[in-house]
């Protein structure tokens, strides 16, 4: 089984550093081949250019390695922080450049006529492990919906999990390490859904 983790976080020493390492490790160990994507430290470039949209194509290699490792995995990890109820901006990047039309998703139908969207990664599964200084009751789903509704069912990937970990900057190292058991757990049965 091969697994994408892909990590927007500029800091080393953030919780999301270690929730990427728990999960890299897990998939490891269980004989998974990882392909770790560290998005601030590989100083992708988020910006899609016109130019890009009006070839449906990248010639960017960085893109290309993404995209090479989106089509052939079977489990994608997306691990970031909530900021202002959204993935950070790299990875908002990230997205609209890899899962892209012939990628994702296509339209398919004869010319001049209405066409017909296609889902292309169907059969995936897709984790996303998300912090946020936030209080639970203050959380009001927009996140969820962007991962969920936005990219994940519109690209044909329906068994999806996502974890919000809440008042991430005021919790003990005891609540930490209980989550990021809790994540391993949550990796664990993903490999064997």
């Amino acid at each position: 089984m091969k697994s994408l983790i892909v990590l927007a976080h500029p800091f080393k020493k953030s919780f999301n550093f270690a929730v990427a390492d728990i999960c890299r490790s897990i998939l490891t160990k269980t004989g998974n081949t990882v392909y770790f994507h560290d998005l601030y430290r590989e100083k992708f470039n988020p910006v899609l250019h016109s130019i890009e949209i009006r070839r449906s194509f990248s010639f960017d290699t960085q893109v290309q390695t993404y995209t090479e490792h989106l089509n052939v995995s079977d489990i994608l990890i997306f691990i970031h922080p909530d900021w202002w109820s959204q993935p950070p901006a790299i990875l908002k990047g990230w997205i609209e450049r890899v899962f892209r039309p012939g990628v994702a998703y296509e339209f398919r139908g004869d010319d001049f006529v209405k066409k017909t969207k296609t889902a292309l990664l169907t059969g995936k599964k897709a984790l996303v492990f998300c912090t946020t200084d936030s209080a639970a009751d203050e959380d009001i789903g927009l996140l969820r919906t962007i991962w969920e509704k936005a990219v994940f069912s519109y690209c044909g990937i329906d068994k999806i999990s996502f974890s919000m970990f809440y008042n991430v900057r005021n919790r003990t190292f005891k609540e930490r390490k209980e989550w990021l058991d809790s994540i391993e757990q949550k990796v664990l049965q993903a490999l064997h859904d």
